[in-house]
């Protein structure tokens, strides 16, 4: 009788062996879920057929952990530094960018930049010229005489809520410039997004500061934790979420006001940047056009860009401590079981 107990023990063990090896070999085979998308034909003008939907079929990654873009990636790094403070700013594209260096510029030479009549709202080409005392470093955070190190800068750097950071870059590279490989449509673009990411990540592409034309669409679109040595120093950055309306303005300020009180900038000058942040919009900004808001609600409610965004930024949301949104919590990517 023992003997028999012993018997079907072990072979209840065998059968729960082989069950979760075969499971595990399902994650890693697992083929791409096959998902018919229905599109609207683009029909010329001289002809007479009528447009009419079309059933496409199109493989949309899996939901095994390797099919999600992971994090941490180190694509770029794009430093603006301030001696009088010891400050270091990280760039992040699509979030807050330009406010990022208008407020180094700012602090880097507040007498200049006032004669100027700058301000935080500046573009670009308008901010041109007013940065002379100001320290770049697209590759490295440090002077080239090492006169300033890493781990002794307060480091900030702004950090944008995925869905409306992508909802940016899209309406402002898709479709504002027309900068997006031939994509205007959404569809077209979370592909695109997915797919160039992706090859990075199977070959571990370097930047070359030299064809930097070629990787500027991934520079925008990759995700927040690909910047900034984050991989490295995550946890040594005043990390500022800040979002489009007031209330989200203001929270962002008070910890932008923490970070430079730790780099001991004056009172005066926090009180002008809290200002003028609060009520400064670049020219160059796209929440409040109507694309804007046409295309969030799309990105909100397509389920075929949700699913794509899903694996292209979820990581940013663990890694920044947004919320997942509710239509993911049945979607979260799977991980092989360890022994």
């Amino acid at each position: 009788m023992v003997v028999n107990k012993r018997s079907l023990l072990i072979v209840c063990s065998c059968i729960l062996f082989l069950a979760q090896c075969i499971y595990v070999i399902g994650i890693f085979t697992r083929k791409p879920v096959e998902v018919a998308v229905e599109v609207t034909t683009e029909i010329p003008m001289n002809t007479t057929t009528t447009s009419a939907p079309v059933i496409v079929k199109d493989i949309l990654p899996g939901d095994h952990i390797t099919e999600f873009i992971p994090p941490f990636v180190p694509l770029l790094n794009d430093y603006v530094i301030t001696e009088n403070y010891n400050l270091h700013a990280c760039i992040v594209r699509k979030s807050m960018s330009q406010l990022t260096t208008n407020l180094m510029c700012y602090l880097s030479n507040t007498a200049l930049y006032e004669d100027r009549n700058r301000t935080l709202s500046d573009t670009w080409a308008a901010r041109k010229g007013s940065c002379d005392n100001i320290a770049w470093s697209a590759y490295a955070p440090l002077y080239e005489n090492g006169t300033m190190s890493m781990s002794r800068m307060t480091k900030l750097a702004f950090i944008r809520h995925p869905e409306s950071r992508f909802v940016s870059f899209f309406v402002d590279k898709c479709i504002n410039t027309n900068s997006c490989y031939g994509c205007r449509d959404l569809h077209c673009a979370v592909k695109l997004v997915y797919d160039r990411l992706m090859n990075h990540v199977q070959n571990r592409h370097l930047i070359d500061q030299s064809e930097s034309e070629l990787w500027w669409f991934d520079w925008h679109a990759a995700p927040q934790t690909w910047n900034c040595d984050f991989y490295k120093h995550l946890t040594d950055y005043h990390l500022i979420k800040i979002g489009t309306s007031q209330k989200d303005r203001k929270l962002a300020m008070k910890q932008l006001q923490i970070a430079l009180k730790t780099a001991n900038v004056e009172d005066k000058y926090i009180e002008k940047i809290m200002a003028d942040t609060l009520v400064s919009d670049t020219k160059h900004g796209t929440h409040q056009s109507k694309s804007n808001l046409r295309i969030l609600q799309q990105v909100r409610t397509d389920p075929y860009v949700r699913h794509y965004l899903h694996r292209i930024y979820y990581f940013d949301y663990v890694a920044f401590g947004f919320e997942i949104p509710e239509v993911y919590s049945a979607d979260l990517p799977e991980y092989p079981l360890r022994n």
